[in-house]
Order: structure tokens, then sequence, then C-alpha cells
């Protein structure tokens, strides 16, 4: 059974990511959410439970550059009330981004 609040944190970082990728640009967002669904089968949705799927689309789409956009999503994350979830998605795009 999902929680409220799985929901909410799931939607959150849903939210980060999108808006983080559409101020790089709309089709870099399609791009990544596009591979995210044909790779993996998710969105952003499942960016929560499965940092590391993010982490693997970025890396294929931007090289080493996606530490600059991981950096970013992690300074929208910061911004957030940390939760146990929050913190692990942080932690896991932190490893990467260092």
């Amino acid at each position: 059974m999902v929680r409220p609040d799985d929901e909410v944190e799931r939607d959150l970082v849903h939210l980060v990511v999108e808006k983080t990728l559409i101020k790089v640009s709309g089709a870099t967002c399609d791009l990544v959410g596009a591979t995210l669904q044909q790779k993996y089968g998710c969105y952003f949705d499942g960016c929560l439970e499965h940092p590391e799927y993010l982490l693997d689309v970025l890396g294929a789409i931007y090289g080493t550059s996606a530490k600059t956009v991981v950096q970013s999503i992690l300074d929208e994350v910061n911004a957030l009330s940390m939760t146990p979830k929050l913190e692990q998605f942080h932690s896991v795009l932190a490893r990467f981004a260092c």
C-alpha cells in the first residue's frame, strides 16, 4: 500500500527533476523523460525509488556535464524538508556529483 507521504515525496522529486531539466531546455526534458520511459518503463516519478535510472540517462545524454545538471537537482532538493527517502535520493545523486 502506498502511503500519502510516499506519493508526496515521489511527486516532489518528479517536479524538481522536471523543473531543473526544463531550465536547461524543454527538448532536454522531453529527451530525458522519453529515455527513462523507453529504457526503464518509468518517468520522472520513478526517480525517487530509482535515482540510478536518472543518473544513467543523464550520463548517457550529457556525459561528464551530467554532474552540472545533477548539482542543480541537488540544489533544489536541498530546499526541501528532508525525509528519509529524500535523504537517500539526495545521497545517491550527491555521490555522482562529486
